[in-house]
């Protein structure tokens, strides 16, 4: 099987924090302490940069790409408690919504699936989850939910499952949160109101850094991985009947370095773990 490798040359000044392809694999968005957001776009398996987005004052942590069929969109969250979703039209990218409703760094965003429309979801260190749809009059709305006693680590969306989405109704659209108070929690969203309304909760031994709903490809069941400060990687499931128990298993490791990632594949098949020590493992 030939191998493609492509380096791209950053040039951030200071760390990086997250690294994102779009829905394409034909741009890909970076960013790092040096509050700036870059995107490079793929040209004969180089990628050159074609925009540099300023305007956080302070770490860029995480970014998310939304489904194109909205067009082009890029959320970010900073240190500096905001918001920011990026929109791109005739290569010009601008700032079309900042959020500066949280009292503490935002850590992580996400979009959801395209069946729910153009809604964000972002966690923050003050303990709240806050919510973002453009609605089809072009305004954007929001709604704060608290979370956790303490900070949220990241959030994630369920896939949707086929047969759960109607028009009058989304109430299977999943998301998780995960926490500084040892537990991931489940919630279910309506994007009608914007509201969640919290399910299950699952409890770990230490922080949880990180929390990735598996892609469901005709499974019966849904599929959560965890990762924790303490070390440790956990897969749960969960059968796609309401009330079903969640089912835990631990992912042997072999050190206890703390999990910053986790990551499925497009598939659902193979989970990668990202930890303190520099290592990305692959799990199947």
């Amino acid at each position: 099987m030939e191998k493609s490798t492509s380096t791209i040359p950053t040039d951030h000044a200071e760390m990086i924090h997250d690294v994102k392809p779009d829905y394409y694999n034909k741009h890909v968005a970076s960013c790092s302490s040096d509050r700036k957001i870059k995107i490079f776009e793929s040209k004969d398996n180089k990628f050159e940069k074609i925009a540099e987005l300023l305007g956080h004052k302070g770490p860029v942590w995480q970014l998310s790409w939304a489904n194109p069929k909205f067009g082009t969109y890029l959320a970010s969250c900073s240190y500096d408690r905001k918001i920011i979703i990026w929109r791109q039209q005739a290569r010009q990218w601008t700032p079309v919504y900042t959020y500066e409703g949280h009292e503490l760094s935002v850590n992580s965003v996400e979009f959801a699936p395209q069946e729910v429309g153009l809604v964000l979801a972002a966690g923050s260190s003050d303990g709240f989850i806050s919510l973002h749809i453009l609605r089809p009059d072009g305004k954007w709305e929001s709604r704060k939910e608290k979370a956790h006693s303490r900070g949220v680590n990241a959030v994630s969306w369920s896939p949707v499952v086929p047969g759960t989405i109607s028009s009058s109704s989304s109430s299977r659209v999943r998301l998780a949160s995960a926490g500084c108070d040892n537990f991931v929690r489940t919630w279910r969203f309506d994007e009608s109101t914007l509201a969640v309304t919290r399910e299950d909760e699952l409890a770990h031994g230490d922080w949880v850094r990180d929390v990735a709903w598996a892609p469901n490809i005709a499974s019966p069941n849904y599929v959560l991985a965890t990762g924790t400060q303490d070390g440790k990687v956990l897969v749960w499931s969960q059968n796609i009947n309401a009330g079903a128990k969640w089912n835990q298993k631990t992912v042997p490791k072999e050190t206890n370095e703390t999990v910053w990632r986790v990551s499925w594949s497009i598939t659902g098949s193979i989970l990668a773990v990202s930890s303190g020590e520099g290592t990305v493992t692959l799990w199947s």
